[in-house]
């Protein structure tokens, strides 16, 4: 997987996002006033989706990688 970076996402929004756990993503929002996490994401919990802030480099706490990381999904390649 490739980690996620808020520019690429913008190039290119209909790319898929996950978490490192491999959990789908949603995300909702890339300019949120939230200090240093402008992202905001849906992630499909047990029976909700769950509202997450991401900082630029799609990192969930500052500095520390989690299981909550977001990531671009690998893309399938046909050929």
């Amino acid at each position: 997987m490739e980690q996620f970076d808020l520019q690429e996402y913008l190039k290119n929004p209909n790319r898929k996002v996950v978490t490192r756990a491999g959990k789908d993503v949603r995300i909702v929002c890339t300019d949120g006033n939230f200090d240093d996490h402008p992202i905001v994401a849906l992630l499909q919990g047990p029976v909700c989706e769950n509202t997450c802030f991401y900082r630029r480099d799609g990192l969930w706490l500052d500095d520390i990688e989690t299981p909550m990381d977001l990531f671009f999904a690998p893309e399938k390649k046909e050929g």
